[in-house]
């Protein structure tokens, strides 16, 4: 997740997974935002690293309802 520019590490409790989405039980507030991306890219981020939001190309979930969970794909930034 994002808090102040910055990932903020966060352990979740996952359910169901497939190809390209999981589902996650617990531990992510409504209002939190996910950082999301390939796994190459994410399995190097670390808690603190300086983030920057890239907008979603081609979404194909366009739901809008309250209840979606913010998902925003972030780049680290360069230091």
């Amino acid at each position: 997740m994002v808090k102040d520019g910055k990932a903020k590490l966060k352990e979740v409790e996952i359910g169901a997974i497939s190809d390209t989405d999981a589902e996650i039980k617990s531990g992510l507030a409504e209002s939190d935002t996910v950082i999301i991306g390939p796994y190459r890219v994410l399995s190097k981020l670390k808690d603190g690293d300086l983030v920057k939001a890239k907008p979603l190309k081609n979404q194909k979930n366009k739901d809008t309802s309250k209840k979606a969970r913010k998902l925003i794909r972030f780049i680290k930034k360069r230091t």
